[in-house]
């Protein structure tokens, strides 16, 4: 594995403005969505982020690939900060970084055939001759799992996993090296939710892909990740290698998500770890630690010093007072 990461991304904030009352005359808050969030992607990985709903995973996708601008921070993939580069530079750099959305349906036009909606890639870079993208649309739907009379169709006469495989396809039809997995799952029954993963997977390995996958699903981010980012309220709280994760979680959040997944095994089964309160809003963030609200294991420090991200080991990260020492 090569030691420099395909994707390193620094101190990346992305804050949102929200004007009170009517007036542009009013005050404004932030919504602090993605909050000094640091981590590296190396190539053939797949990091996992996972976190309750409103937490600002699909945010931070989204900013990690410029389709919202960051506040602040850094962005570098192979060794270009992308955060900072012009509009017409970051067209180039979209053949290399795509993303898969979470709904399948309102991803595809529903006025264009499958043909159209799989061509527009190459039209929009301007490669391939005609004769060739014919040849590579054809490849497309085929490597997906979808015979080639698909292409006559519109979205609407196919079910939710084919829609997400012709997703999947548009996706990888310009050869990105890293593409932003928004709850590509989420939407699809459990059946097909395996089948899709497993066509990831099966991808990954033959196109050398590397993956941001983001779900709230601790199950679906354990099948298709080696690495997991938990995220809380705009940060990164924890980050591990998925064995040692789901082994020996540290942080009290991570803990509490792992107590909610089912287990089918009654041996197996822990006690519920339940969170009290609601999440707080990104408007108003508390001080010191933000999960300090939540946590059955709160001391007076996590009330004033928010944590910084500790080192464990070297496949091990966290951002909890219980683990560091000023």
């Amino acid at each position: 594995m090569d030691n420099n990461p395909l994707i390193q991304v620094k101190k990346l904030k992305k804050y949102f403005t929200v004007r009170g009352g009517s007036s542009f005359l009013h005050d404004t808050s932030k919504v602090r969505a993605v909050d000094d969030v640091s981590f590296d992607i190396h190539k053939g990985d797949t990091l996992g982020l996972v976190g309750e709903s409103g937490c600002g995973k699909s945010t931070l996708g989204r900013t990690i690939i410029r389709l919202l601008e960051p506040t602040s921070g850094n962005i570098f993939f192979k060794g270009i900060d992308i955060a900072t580069i012009s509009n017409s530079k970051i067209k180039e750099t979209r053949k290399q970084i795509q993303i898969i959305f979470q709904d399948p349906s309102g991803s595809l036009n529903p006025r264009r055939t499958i043909r159209e909606i799989l061509m527009e890639p190459f039209i929009i870079h301007n490669v391939l001759t005609p004769k060739e993208r014919e040849k590579k649309i054809k490849y497309l739907l085929d490597i997906v799992g979808l015979a080639s009379y698909f292409l006559k169709r519109y979205p609407h006469e196919l079910s939710g996993g084919q829609k997400q495989r012709i997703n999947i396809s548009r996706a990888i039809a310009l050869n990105p090296e890293f593409i932003v997995c928004d709850e590509p799952v989420s939407a699809l029954d459990a059946s097909i939710q395996a089948q899709v993963i497993n066509l990831l997977g099966d991808l990954q390995k033959e196109l050398l892909l590397t993956y941001l996958f983001i779900s709230h699903n601790l199950n679906v981010v354990y099948q298709a990740s080696n690495k997991i980012a938990v995220m809380y309220l705009g940060k990164i709280v924890e980050i591990a290698d998925f064995k040692e994760l789901y082994l020996n979680p540290l942080h009290p959040y991570t803990k509490a998500l792992l107590s909610a997944v089912p287990q089918i095994d009654p041996k197996e089964r822990t006690q519920r770890l339940l969170l009290k309160g609601d999440v707080p809003s990104p408007i108003n963030i508390p001080s010191g630690c933000r999960f300090h609200t939540r946590c059955s294991k709160c001391f007076d420090k996590c009330k004033v010093l928010e944590p910084p991200m500790t080192t464990i080991n070297e496949k091990h990260s966290v951002a909890c007072n219980l683990y560091f020492n000023v």
